[in-house]
């Protein structure tokens, strides 16, 4: 395309055939049936947590716009801009007069084939833990239902800063990502002189992973991540090292045009990472001296230390129930990783998610007021539904959410905290009814 402005000529800097301008929308009407008794008392992140019981409305979650755009044959510039909400919407997802607001989501370069099979990224980009091309959110497909439980649990950002390489072999069933980046998601760099790093969770965190497909069919994922935090110590062990490493094995089968199952597990290690009686984990300002210090305190100990380990595991599917009557159609869903499966106008999905915040806790630490807290409830993930496309890249998904709890520990354990009542067994349900486009 050429534009003549004053019988000139002029000439675009980008063409259309280098440029590919793409995006997803997803939302949905939600009621909610069953709210957890214990409430703001839990430490819960996850989607509507906080809602009362009998609460109904609409929510866009999730509206991204992709521009891709190739430089040459061997570098390829990608940038997102984003809106993500969770429902209740946090402050941090709106403006100060409550609209809407978008961010930068990815930013990147990609130079391929710096050698043979592998690019190297440099810039916002795709973290391994989920979200890259041997990653567990493409073959689950359903992100516009939830994240995964890496990301449902918080584990890693789908996105980070950094410099990474992806590479790919035999014919696309062998590949690896390894990333460098600032462990801050999409948020920018604060500065280590005002905000110091005051835990592994946010110190820079190498992520790398390894994927096999055994015919076509079988997928196995090996992800581990590491990060480590040095501002907090120091030789007369006043102050102690905080470290986190995270290992995840992941497996799949996708059977074309029929099916898929995939089963992940986590374990992570997080060390001299001790909860508070607030159940914080990490020091909040200069004059904390430790990472499980309260802002301001200086009597933590070696003593009062220990290992955190949170675990979770995850099985999910899905099924075509009804095919497209067109069977060259590829389905377009999140990631198209299932390169060959035919489209369906009709699928079922389901997902169960089962959740420690702390595998190494034990009653004898539970009865320890150093290490009382509200995150000690062992959750349970269920969804289900229907997805249903009369419209190309048009899903209509009914479908239920629901997230229940159960008390770790005896309530004698707990109940004699301060302000805190024993964590009860509850449960928050809901209702939703999902839209999902994607062009």
């Amino acid at each position: 395309m050429t534009l003549t402005l004053a019988g000139i000529t002029v000439m675009p800097l980008i063409s259309e055939a280098q440029l590919k301008v793409s995006g997803l929308l997803f939302g949905d009407y939600a009621f909610k049936t069953q709210a957890d008794s214990v409430g703001s008392r839990r430490k819960v992140t996850s989607e509507y947590a906080q809602l009362p019981k009998n609460y109904s409305g609409f929510n866009i979650r999730r509206a991204y716009i992709n521009f891709d755009y190739d430089v040459n044959d061997r570098v390829h510039v990608e940038a997102i801009l984003a809106h993500e909400s969770t429902t209740p919407t946090g402050a941090a997802e709106v403006a100060p007069d409550n609209n809407n607001i978008m961010f930068l989501k990815y930013a990147n370069v990609r130079f391929k084939q710096v050698f043979k099979g592998t690019d190297l990224i440099m810039g916002q980009q795709r973290t391994p833990t989920f979200a890259t091309s041997g990653g567990s959110e493409p073959l689950w497909e359903y992100r516009p239902i939830e994240r995964t439980i890496t990301d449902f649990n918080r584990l890693a950002s789908s996105t980070d800063l950094g410099v990474g390489l992806e590479g790919k072999y035999l014919d696309g069933k062998l590949g690896y990502n390894v990333l460098y980046g600032n462990n801050q998601g999409a948020k920018a760099l604060f500065s280590p002189t005002t905000t110091p790093f005051t835990s592994a969770a946010n110190a820079p965190r190498l992520y790398m992973d390894v994927w096999y497909k055994f015919f076509n069919r079988l997928e196995v994922q090996v992800y581990y991540d590491y990060s480590c935090d040095n501002s907090n110590w120091d030789s007369t062990k006043t102050k102690f090292q905080t470290a986190s490493s995270t290992i995840k094995p992941m497996i799949a089968w996708v059977q074309p045009g029929l099916f898929t199952v995939g089963v992940e597990y986590y374990v992570q290690t997080n060390t001299h990472a001790a909860n508070d009686i607030n159940g914080e984990t990490g020091a909040q300002s200069l004059g904390a001296v430790v990472s499980n210090a309260k802002a301001g305190s200086n009597t933590a100990t070696l003593a009062n230390l220990r290992n955190t380990t949170p675990t979770g595991l995850s099985f999910w599917g899905h099924v075509i129930l009804i095919k497209d009557n067109d069977t060259g159609k590829v389905s377009k869903r999140v990631g198209n990783m299932q390169d060959g499966q035919k489209g369906g106008i009709l699928s079922l999905f389901a997902r169960y998610d089962s959740y420690n915040p702390d595998a190494t806790m034990t009653d004898a630490l539970a009865s320890n007021k150093t290490n009382r807290g509200k995150i000690q409830s062992l959750a349970g993930f269920y969804t289900f539904g229907l997805d249903w496309e009369p419209a190309k890249n048009i899903h209509i998904m009914p479908n239920v959410w629901y997230e229940g709890f159960t008390q770790k520990y005896d309530a004698s354990q707990l109940s004699t905290v301060a302000g805190y009542q024993a964590q009860k067994n509850s449960s928050d349900m809901v209702y939703r009814l999902s839209l999902w486009y994607n062009f």
